[in-house]
């Protein structure tokens, strides 16, 4: 999944591991997130989430008040909690909904926006922050990128020729519902799309659902 993120979206999450590890975190939540989606003002989401007057330092203050500090420093590898991982799953729904290949920070705060449990939602509630609003914002940003800044550099996976000297690959629809798929199994912690994790986003297409219902001809 993260092959397709943009270098500002790497950044964020860069960023948000760094966050946690400042406040001794033994986890990445998405209060970390959020504080990642901020911390570079270039950045879609920072400047965003800035025009209503939110900053790292402001949502930090917020963070240690919910949550304190951590003991002692941390190593190795921070893990995602489980809304944070819906996050990242969410995401990479809303690039593909606007037809996307990479994600970039825009969606990433598209994604946020739909995790209702975690510190980041109480956050933005509590500072009033009008969430309808910030997603129209985002939308329209993400939708104005040009084709070629949103296609990604990811190639679909050729099969290698069989015995009969040619070659097979998913078409972009495929595709989509394979990194729905994927997003799918990424939200249950898991590094393999099944069956039925495809037969799951298959079913959310009405073209394919009833495909699915009159099974083989």
């Amino acid at each position: 999944m993260f092959e397709r993120f943009t270098d500002g979206a790497r950044q964020v999450i860069v960023h948000a591991q760094e966050a946690a590890r400042q406040l001794n975190h033994n986890y990445i939540g998405t209060e970390h997130i959020l504080l990642g989606l901020l911390w570079d003002s270039a950045e879609m989401s920072a400047e965003v989430l800035s025009s209503f007057g939110l900053t790292v330092e402001t949502v930090m203050q917020k963070v240690v008040e919910l949550v304190g500090r951590g003991e002692g420093s941390l190593a190795g590898q921070v893990p995602f909690t489980p809304a944070a991982k819906k996050t990242l799953e969410l995401s990479l729904r809303e690039a593909l909904a606007l037809g996307h290949n990479t994600i970039w920070s825009g969606h990433l705060l598209l994604g946020q926006l739909r995790v209702e449990e975690g510190v980041a939602m109480r956050i933005l509630l509590d500072a009033g922050i009008p969430l309808e609003e910030v997603r129209t914002q985002l939308v329209e940003r993400l939708a104005a990128l040009a084709p070629e800044d949103v296609r990604g550099p990811v190639s679909p996976r050729t099969v290698p020729p069989s015995n009969f000297g040619f070659s097979v690959e998913p078409d972009a629809q495929l595709r989509r519902l394979l990194m729905a798929a994927g997003g799918l199994a990424l939200s249950q912690d898991r590094q393999e799309i099944s069956l039925a994790d495809l037969v799951a986003v298959l079913r959310a297409v009405p073209e394919a659902r009833r495909l699915l219902d009159a099974g083989p001809e």
